[in-house]
Order: structure tokens, then sequence, then C-alpha cells
């Protein structure tokens, strides 16, 4: 599994190259429209005026990624994109993951104007922190852990659909961490409260920045211990385990929810082309690295890195 060619965070030191600029108006990106119909990123010298202050979100091959908070819609030459279901395909991997970042910066600055404690105007302390001048107290950008869960049992999959899901794909078994509790013992409750199955053998697998809003997925593997499947109502419309020739759609690609799924498959295919069975979910291993890379495994960084600043229509 690669290392990747790309520093998040605005940790990083600043690079010498010219910056791109990822801009977001409510939620949205905004993406010049070029003459030849391609979208991108803009560049150079803050492209638009804000009453927020532009942040660090990283460093692209030499060139420092800045994230900006729009305080108005921006005007004709910029189109505003729904970062979380069309980006992804425009960006490429490592632009979106620098996106990611950025678009968790702009979340931030919005909701930490004001003290949670006295009700002050914060002021801005370093590049990912704030401070009350009243009061003292220090803001910094807040972080939700929440687990995903490929859950086996014997040569089949745990595989459910949300009440929010619009598609017609599956998803897994997944739940935020609750105060004192370890992302394990998170796996166990979350899938014990939304189906009704006890599980052990629980592994790390990886995890993904996901920037929705401020979000950090990590996945895990359990095999199925014992139970009988009861749908949560609030939660799921339903939930079944499926076998690999009857896999129903599942996640998009660009989600560590389907990273983990695809390990699954992966890891089915090669037993059934080595012996002609598929495997019990018990003997899958974990991949080498596993988390090393933010949204797939495996290939050169740069084989498929799009042009600075560039996106595909």
């Amino acid at each position: 599994m690669s290392i990747p060619s790309y520093e998040p965070g605005s940790y990083q030191p600043e690079a010498n190259g010219e910056p791109l600029w990822f801009m977001f108006y409510k939620n949205r990106i905004a993406l010049l429209a070029g003459a030849d119909g391609n979208l991108r990123l803009p560049h150079g010298e803050q492209p638009l005026a804000s009453a927020f202050p532009p942040r660090l979100a990283g460093d692209y091959h030499g060139q420092p990624c800045r994230a900006l908070l729009l305080d108005s819609e921006p005007g004709p030459d910029y189109q505003l994109t729904d970062y979380r279901q069309d980006t992804y395909e425009l960006l490429g991997e490592e632009l979106y993951a620098l996106g990611n970042s950025a678009k968790q910066l702009c979340h931030w600055e919005l909701h930490s104007q004001f003290c949670g404690i006295c009700g002050a105007r914060t002021l801005p302390a370093t590049p990912v922190s704030k401070k009350c001048p009243g009061c003292g107290n220090e803001i910094f950008p807040p972080l939700s852990v929440a687990i995903l869960a490929v859950v086996t049992k014997g040569e089949s999959i745990l595989l459910v659909r949300s009440h929010n899901i619009t598609g017609l794909y599956h998803v897994l078994v997944s739940g935020f961490a609750e105060p004192g509790e370890t992302l394990e013992q998170c796996v166990y409750r979350e899938v014990l409260e939304e189906t009704g199955l006890k599980v052990g053998n629980i592994r790390y697998f990886g995890s993904q920045s996901w920037a929705h809003p401020s979000n950090l997925m990590v996945g895990f593997f359990a095999d199925y211990q014992s139970g009988e499947i009861e749908v949560q109502q609030e939660e799921l419309q339903s939930a079944a385990f499926f076998d690999r020739p009857n896999l129903p759609e599942l996640p998009h690609r660009f989600s560590i929810a389907r990273r983990m799924a695809d390990w699954w498959v992966e890891c089915q295919d090669k037993a059934f082309a080595a012996s002609g069975k598929y495997i019990d979910g018990s003997q899958i291993t974990m991949p080498a690295g596993s988390g090393g890379h933010p949204y797939g495994a495996g290939g050169h960084p740069h084989s498929a890195a799009p042009k600075p600043g560039a996106a595909k229509t």
C-alpha cells in the first residue's frame, strides 16, 4: 500500500509553490468554470474576498492548499458543486482528500466565531486554534469518530439499508463512538443495537477522514458469534447476510465502506480461484499497512494524478 504523495493538515510547513484554493460557500465548493468546459480549482493570489481568513489545508506536490470560507455567493465565473456527491470524480483522489481537510476547517471557521463559554468573539491563535479574549477558552477543530463494520458469517457478509439512503445500494453497520467507549466496544454495541447480533474477533482495517461535517471513519472486520437479525426500526430499513454471488449494489468507491467491502470481495474471489470454494470470513486477514492510503489501496500515488488545479468533467 503506497504512501500518499501529499501532506494534508494545516500543521505542515507551507510549500513555496503557487497556492491552490478550496473555497466553500454553504457546504458547496466553488470551482472555476473554464472556457474549455473543465472545472478547476482556482490558483495564485486569493481569488475572492471574504470576511473569514484563509487557512492552510495542506500541500499538494509542492503547492500549498488553502481553505477559504466565503461569506457571499461567488460570481458567474464559478460553479458551486456539492462536495460530497460530485467532487471526487472531478478532482481525483489526492485533491479530494485535501479538500476534506479544507472543508472541515471551513466548517470549524463558521461555527467557532463566538466563545461557547462567555459568548465573546474569538480570535485566531494558531493555524488550527482560536482563543477567546474574554475568558481565555481555546477552541480547536472538532472531530467526531464513527465506526464501520464488515460483519462476516461463514462465507457471507452483513449489509444493511438505512432510512436516509436514496439509492438502491446497501451499506455497512456504522455509528458514532460514545464518551468513555473504545472503538472495539463501539463496534460491538452498534452491531448489537442495529441488528441484534453479537460479534467477536474485532480487528482494525483502516480509517478515512470524512468532511460531512467533521468525522473520522474507522473501519473494522468482525465475526458473527450469535443471535438472529432484529432490525432497529428507527435506524434501518433492512439487514441481511449476502454471499459473494448475490451481492447487492455497494457504496460509492471513494468511501472506506466500499474499500472494506471490496477487500472482502477480493479475498473471496482469490480463494475461489485457488480452490473452487469461498472462505470463512474469520480467515480474512487485513491488508498490509491498513489505513495508510485515504481512499484506496494499491497503485502509485502519481499514476493517475490530475494536473494541479485541473479537474475532469
